[in-house]
């Protein structure tokens, strides 16, 4: 059940991030929750395949979701702002002495 509220908040401020620069925030939405999955499975997996207990599976495979989850997040916030780009492009080859 936390787990469920730790998604929806993630998906919450991931779109949160996403929004404002322009971009589609139910794609990121979905990254968050496809990598969450993805990386918990994995993390498990991984470390039950090195012979780990259940309780050192699943914890690894939350702190692999975890930082999954973190990378996203990283990655959006480093995107850029796509309302600006088009003003920037629309100027280009034009003489404007404000941008020397």
């Amino acid at each position: 059940m936390l787990e469920i509220i730790l998604l929806i908040y993630l998906c919450r401020r991931i779109k949160g991030i996403v929004a404002p620069k322009g971009y589609r925030a139910g794609i990121w939405q979905l990254w968050v929750v496809l990598a969450w999955f993805g990386l918990e499975i994995a993390g498990a997996v991984i470390s039950a395949a090195f012979g780990a207990t259940v309780i050192v599976a699943v914890l690894s495979g939350l702190l692999c979701a975890i930082l999954g989850a973190i990378a996203l997040q990283q990655k959006a916030q480093a995107l850029p702002d796509r309302n600006t780009m088009d003003d920037w492009m629309n100027n280009i080859g034009k003489d404007n002495p404000d941008s020397y």
